[in-house]
């Protein structure tokens, strides 16, 4: 029996949340369960009285607007961390700034590119089992910009993989790390082939790579703290920092069972020497023991 997937539909105009219900029915499949709201107001209430797994929110709405809607939704018991859809005529910057795993999306749109919109979110998940979604460009374009620098070349992504639970890390040698801003974290994780790593670690440390008592972690280690404060690393109040950070290339690590476990994204960049794996891990407990 397939578990039910519930989404709530908060819009003013009829014709849209049709339009909206009868592409994710058809699309999605017959256990999507959908749920009408007319206004804000009405889609507040419906908050109180089940976990939905996606909202779809305007944001001009009588009663209540999508402004006020969403922030009752991160307020509430069931809905704080369901991933929301904002999808709206007047798009405003401010909902994005304000709450964090929020998608904009501008009408008119395409019903095709709405429903894979909604099964991306839904794959995801929670929102506090996924990664920090505002960290994850930065952290892939410092990856791209710090291998390209490094290597003298432009380096090739590849598209973006799922990475689910209990599989395993991706890379000979992982560069592991938790960067923090604010009160947001995110676990990122940097997997180096061994040929890539001997190549990046000749040419940043030079004669210093060659030296027997620094082994393959100490090298990636050193070469993910660089990646952060050359890259990552801002001026101002607001600046991300470093929580934690760790390397390993065997899973008799401590926490690499517990790396393991979680799921989150995984792009591949390719270079003449060999790949490095740009991963985002999701996961509550995002600080792990020393080991």
């Amino acid at each position: 029996m397939e578990n039910k997937i519930w989404i709530l539909i908060a819009d003013d105009e009829d014709d849209i949340r049709r339009i909206v219900r009868d592409a994710l029915t058809s699309r999605i499949g017959s256990n999507v369960r959908i749920v009408e709201a007319r206004d804000g107001s009405e889609a507040a209430n419906k908050l109180q009285m089940q976990a939905f797994d996606c909202i779809i929110t305007d944001l001009k709405m009588p009663r209540k607007d999508g402004g006020q809607f969403i922030k009752a939704t991160k307020e509430s018991q069931f809905n704080a961390k369901t991933p929301i859809i904002v999808l709206t005529g007047f798009p405003d910057e401010s909902i994005t700034n304000d709450f964090l795993h929020i998608t904009m999306l501008e009408k008119p749109i395409r019903a095709k590119t709405l429903v894979e919109e909604v099964q991306r979110q839904l794959k995801l998940g929670r929102t506090d089992q996924r990664v920090a979604a505002h960290f994850l460009n930065d952290f892939l374009s410092s990856v791209q910009d710090f291998l390209s620098q490094s290597l003298k070349q432009t380096p090739t992504i590849d598209t973006p993989k799922m990475k689910a639970p209990k599989s395993k890390l991706s890379g000979d040698v992982i560069c592991s790390m938790v960067i923090q801003q604010g009160k947001t974290f995110g676990r990122f994780a940097i997997g180096f082939e061994n040929k890539l790593l001997t190549e990046v670690g000749k040419r940043i440390l030079a004669e210093k790579a060659n030296d027997p008592s620094i082994d393959d972690t100490k090298i990636a280690k050193v070469l993910g703290t660089m990646l952060f404060n050359n890259s990552l690393k801002q001026e101002g109040d607001n600046s991300p920092s470093l929580a934690e950070i760790f390397a390993f290339n065997t899973a008799s690590h401590g926490n690499y069972k517990k790396l393991m476990a979680t799921k989150g994204i995984i792009v591949e960049i390719h270079t003449e020497f060999g790949t490095a794996y740009a991963q985002a891990l999701s996961g509550d407990d995002m600080i792990l023991k020393a080991s």
